[in-house]
């Protein structure tokens, strides 16, 4: 057991050995669910708190002191656990897991993060062959999480590491150790295999799910940007403020969605169960599928606890924000009355400045304007400014104008911090053409029915920058939506071969599918009829849709299955108004159409 020293609330035991080139984990994590009773009196209570509530002033224990004591993992004594037998090879890719009751036979050994590095540095200190072990084995774990896409960082020089979702924290002084990133490692280890162990035998338990930000920047990129910042307190908390509001918040369910932080197609908590109930509630359901039990709770049950344990979370976390937000609001007025003038705020209490002024002023005042003017821009200014009301437009426009210029690579940060607080999502829509030695993109930002217009650049990368910046002007009034039906004015990739050209449907202003279905109604067919397909993964869906009408049809491919049936509905105009002479399912002779009414001639 390797944790603080003030810790009295042990869940966790490990074991890691070297089986020829690959390695064997043992895991064994404090069986509550046979102390604590379905709906008891301490499950109450827990279901209640959510989790131990750790503060200065002292820790109060989900399940109280009495429980606590009486489950924890103490050295030398002899404590049911739940135990997880890992199986991995040479890469630390897992072959095999077993879940089993068992007890630590007062095999537990309880070891701080300084007293575990102490050990790791020594070679002839009882564990160290253990805890070396250990080591190498998280190093290789940190290395698969990494390569497949996982912003996971753990600087001990500096005492910052990421959290399971992406967001950077800073560490105590007792945590900066190598010994940290080892738990933290093979606790995500024990979580994700216990995932899947549950979901191969359908088991309703509580999920951890993460969705990715469609505009959140890849982890390679905001992994640089950290590293490049480490050195400048400024900079630095830039980059975690917009990690704050770009990194979405992961929830409960008892279906599996993914866990995009972590780069987990299945991921849960139970290595915690004396900490958090949501572990608790979840062994529950484990140690009932080893007995061969019934399970505790039903599916519908578990998504009921499931919703209303989230709402609660949120909830709490909204008041403790809130509670602080307003103590710092009234010191920021405090500072902001005795400075000369806001240019002496640091960057964290000029933020809470601007704010102020958004929400109390209906135009911005002058030093605010000023400042505005001279800082460098960050994300989360900039999300602030999309807040304020009319007076403010020019400024806002003026400052966005230079971000833009000046930093295109925030337009992404800026929407996806936005779209957050609204509790909206938005999703990209790209296009390539030219020679692969010259390509040019076109990419346009979809939110909901509101979409861009295409823009394009040298990459997608930049494309897509510009896009963001787009959507931006879109929402502060100062640009127009795009049509979901058009596309992108790109360079074709070789001269076309002349041909005579069909007759097109002016579309501009119409809506393609009230125009297919006019069209149907005058000629007596059919409604128009729209089946969709997706591929792709969950959270980044691509849907065809195809439309129908008596013997010809065609198809729309777009990110969402409204785009993509405008999109389907819109060809099949263009292909009746060449009277069935380009692509599609045709099968029969189509009178033309006459452009400027739709009507047949």
């Amino acid at each position: 057991m390797v944790d603080a020293a003030a810790t009295r609330d042990r869940d966790d035991a490990f074991a890691v050995t070297r089986v020829g080139s690959g390695w064997r984990v043992e895991v064994h994590v404090a069986n509550v669910a046979d102390v604590v009773p379905v709906a008891g009196t301490a499950d109450a209570r827990a279901f209640a708190r959510r989790a131990s509530m750790y503060r200065r002033s002292g820790t109060t224990p989900m399940l109280g002191r009495e429980v606590e004591a009486a489950t924890t993992l103490v050295p030398g004594v002899d404590r049911r656990t739940v135990r997880f037998d890992i199986e991995l090879d040479h890469a630390a890719a897992v072959t095999k897991t077993t879940l089993s009751r068992s007890w630590t036979q007062g095999r537990a050994a309880a070891l701080t993060y300084t007293a575990a590095a102490a050990v790791l540095a020594d070679p002839a200190a009882p564990l160290h062959a253990e805890v070396l072990a250990a080591q190498q084995l998280a190093t290789l774990l940190l290395a698969r999480r990494r390569a497949a896409g996982a912003l996971a960082i753990y600087d001990l020089v500096h005492g910052l590491a990421t959290t399971e979702e992406g967001n950077l924290i800073v560490l105590d002084d007792q945590e900066r150790s190598n010994t940290y990133m080892v738990v933290a490692e093979l606790m995500i280890l024990a979580n994700s295999v216990g995932a899947v162990w549950a979901a191969e035998r359908e088991l309703p338990i509580l999920y951890r799910n993460h969705r990715a930000n469609p505009v959140g920047a890849a982890a390679d990129v905001v992994a640089a940007e950290i590293m490049a910042a480490l050195d400048d307190p400024a900079r630095l908390a830039g980059v975690r403020a917009r990690l704050a509001v770009t990194i979405g918040r992961a929830s409960y369910d008892p279906v599996v969605r993914g866990h995009h932080g972590l780069q987990l197609p299945l991921y849960t908590h139970l290595t915690s169960p004396l900490r958090r109930w949501p572990d608790l509630a979840s062994q529950r359901v484990l140690l009932a599928a080893l007995d061969r039990a019934p399970a505790p709770y039903r599916v519908d049950q578990m998504a009921a606890l499931a919703a209303d344990f989230n709402r609660r979370d949120t909830a709490a976390r909204a008041a403790t924000a809130a509670h602080h937000q307003a103590a710092d609001h009234a010191e920021t007025l405090r500072i902001a009355a005795a400075a000369p003038d806001l240019a002496g705020l640091d960057d964290g209490r000029w933020h809470k400045a601007l704010k102020l002024a958004v929400a109390h002023t209906a135009d911005p005042p002058p030093a605010v304007a000023d400042q505005l003017r001279r800082r460098p821009a960050t994300p989360r200014d900039l999300v602030v400014l999309l807040h304020a009301g009319a007076g403010w437009a020019g400024l806002r426009t003026e400052v966005f104008d230079t971000a833009q210029a000046g930093a295109p690579e925030l337009g992404p940060s800026v929407l996806s911090g936005y779209l957050q607080l609204v509790g909206r999502t938005a999703g990209y829509s790209d296009e390539q053409a030219g020679p692969p030695h010259q390509p040019v993109f076109a990419a346009q930002v979809i939110d909901g029915d509101l979409v861009t217009v295409w823009r394009r650049g040298g990459s997608k990368k930049a494309a897509r920058q510009a896009a963001c910046w787009e959507m931006l002007h879109v929402l502060s009034g100062t640009s127009r939506p795009g049509d979901p039906a058009s596309h992108p004015d790109l360079p074709a990739p070789r001269p076309p071969t002349p041909k005579p050209a069909p007759a097109v449907i002016d579309t501009a202003g119409r809506n393609p599918i009230s125009m297919l279905n006019e069209y149907a109604q005058r000629h007596q067919l059919p409604v128009p009829g729209y089946t969709y397909t997706a591929d792709g993964p969950g959270n980044a869906p691509t849907f065809t849709a195809t439309v129908a009408v008596h013997q010809h049809s065609a198809q729309g491919v777009g990110p969402t299955k409204s785009i993509a049936k405008t999109r389907s509905a819109a060809t099949l105009l263009a292909q009746l108004s060449g009277a069935g002479s380009g692509g599609g399912a045709d099968t029969g002779p189509v009178p033309a159409m006459d452009p400027a009414d739709g009507q047949r001639r």
